[in-house]
């Protein structure tokens, strides 16, 4: 839920900082509610109170298929620019991966099974 939140959020063209997401999460998804007042889905784990260090952050990020860093001071190894890759791109890099589907968001499967049906 976290990454397809990020996603969802970054896939408009935006890169930031993990700060920055942390930030924007929070100010997002205060108490489990969005901007909008509407109370999503929030597994504990996930909501804002709960988030992960911006340290831990970057590292879910630098290993998750869904985003790249596109800026990164390499003197200080500190405040890695993130954006998300595109979609297409994502679902031919988890089709070449060949993991199982399950391991994916379920946006993510969903495009990945209908890639699969042309």
């Amino acid at each position: 839920m976290l990454q397809t939140r990020i996603y969802d959020w970054l896939s408009d063209g935006k890169v930031a900082t993990a700060h920055e997401i942390i930030d924007w999460y929070k100010s997002a998804f205060k108490g489990g509610y969005t901007t909008d007042g509407k109370k999503p889905y929030v597994r504990a784990k996930v909501g804002a109170g709960n988030l992960p260090s911006a340290s831990t952050l970057g590292n879910i990020m630098r290993r998750s298929i869904l985003f790249e860093c596109v800026s990164n001071d390499k003197d200080t190894n500190r405040h890695r620019v993130w954006a998300a890759r595109p979609l297409e791109e994502v679902v031919n890099k988890a089709i070449r991966a060949k993991s199982p589907l399950a391991k994916y968001p379920s946006f993510l499967r969903e495009a990945i099974e209908m890639e699969m049906k042309k």
